[in-house]
């Protein structure tokens, strides 16, 4: 291509960069597009599609203000100014929700959700299941959804998948939607500087990290500070991270593999390179296979939200002291 053809050929992004970026699919964008105006990308001599920055930024708000509830009919025609107001308004509201479920969703209506939730799962409805949860988040807000929605929904993923009625490739698509928005809670809490701290993620060779995310989210709705490792990473990293932090505890997820003989050197070598005083709480489908190197090290077992939010109590108090 000779260089005053290529000044004359427009610059942007195709529609499959755009959807990979904002998470809207290419038959969502064109349907936004036709019936609603949402954006007007450029087009190449051929007709094909490019969009530039900005019409990724408002598409993606746009995408963010559906998944709170609101109607794309009625948000389309709003500046993107407003968009980014109006999207942060409703991050605001989800801080608010209190984390107590005093007048929130009924058991009946946890059940439904969970319902709906597991059909969007074995229909490989992505789209589907990150609304449901994304609403569900607003409506409990974190900590509630965290231990009566995506906890549950974990579990009856992993009981389905056992047992035949869930291929690993749903099992692996569903488990990314509620990472993703499980993740929003770390995004949209804000840090308290007089908090303790807790440092969460997985030890060597455990790359199973949602459970960790869980930890982490279940941690800032009750006051803590969290510094989020992510997966599979060695003792001395945890251990460097969790003293430039100054963390009263370190929660571990292990899921996957539950025979690694390498794990228990893992965390010999990390109770000895943390102080004394920080503690280690341990959770995970593997850890009871883990119980006698657990108990080695003086780490606590929990087998669910409920009762690691007790132990948060203890070490809080502690830490406070």
């Amino acid at each position: 291509m000779k260089a005053n053809d290529a000044a004359k050929t427009p610059k942007g992004h195709p529609i499959k960069v755009v959807s990979r970026r904002t998470g809207l699919t290419p038959e969502v964008l064109r349907v936004w597009e036709k019936r609603y105006g949402v954006v007007r990308p450029m087009r190449t001599a051929t007709g094909r599609r490019l969009y530039s920055d900005s019409d990724i930024e408002r598409l993606r708000l746009l995408r963010q203000a559906t998944l709170s509830g609101r109607r794309v009919g009625d948000v389309a025609q709003l500046p993107t100014s407003a968009l980014t107001d109006l999207v942060r308004e409703d991050e605001r509201e989800l801080q608010r929700v209190p984390t107590t479920n005093g007048g929130g969703p009924s058991p009946k209506q946890r059940a439904e959700t969970l319902e709906e939730a597991m059909a969007a799962v074995h229909d490989l409805d992505a789209p589907r299941l990150e609304e449901i949860l994304t609403r569900s988040l607003m409506v409990h807000g974190a900590g509630e959804f965290i231990e009566r929605v995506a906890a549950p929904l974990l579990h009856r993923i992993g009981l389905d998948w056992e047992e035949g009625r869930l291929g690993p490739y749903i099992e692996h698509a569903a488990i990314t939607v509620i990472r993703q928005v499980v993740g929003r809670t770390l995004i949209w809490r804000t840090k308290q500087d007089d908090a303790p701290v807790l440092v969460a993620g997985t030890p060597a060779g455990q790359r199973h990290e949602i459970g960790a995310l869980l930890a982490a989210s279940a941690a800032l709705s009750e006051g803590w500070s969290v510094v989020y490792l992510g997966p599979d990473l060695p003792a001395a990293e945890i251990a460097r991270a969790a003293e430039q932090a100054g963390a009263a505890v370190v929660a571990l997820s292990v899921v996957h593999p539950a025979d690694d003989s390498a794990l228990g050197r893992e965390l010999r070598r990390l109770r000895e390179l943390l102080p004394a005083r920080v503690g280690i709480v341990v959770g995970g489908a593997a850890a009871p296979s883990y119980e006698r190197a657990l108990k080695r090290i003086d780490a606590e077992i929990v087998p669910d939200i409920a009762t690691f939010r007790t132990v948060l109590a203890r070490f809080g108090g502690r830490a406070s002291t």
